[in-house]
C-alpha cells in the first residue's frame, strides 16, 4: 500500500468516529462526505438510486451531495 493511500485512510478515519461510521458504506463515500455539516445524518439516509432499485450510496450520489462534477450525470444536460 502506498504511503498517499494510508495518508488518504487516515485523513478520512479522522472526520469519522467508528461510532459514526455506516457498516457497508465504502470509505470514499465517507471521505467524499467529510467536508458535509451534518455528514453522520446525512450518511445514514442514502438517496434512492433508479439502476439498483433501493436506497444505496455511490460515489457519484456522495459527489452530488456535495455539489461536484459526477462520472455518470442523471440527465445529459
Amino acid at each position: 500500500m502506498s504511503v498517499s493511500s494510508v495518508m488518504h485512510y487516515r485523513f478520512t478515519a479522522a472526520y469519522w468516529p467508528p461510532e459514526q461510521r455506516v457498516k457497508g458504506v465504502s470509505i470514499d463515500i465517507h471521505r467524499i462526505l467529510v467536508g458535509v455539516p451534518d455528514r453522520f445524518k446525512v450518511i445514514r439516509n442514502p438517496p434512492f438510486n433508479r439502476r439498483y432499485g433501493k436506497s444505496r450510496w455511490t460515489e457519484d450520489a456522495a459527489k452530488r451531495v456535495r455539489g461536484w462534477q459526477v462520472q455518470s450525470p442523471v440527465s445529459g444536460e
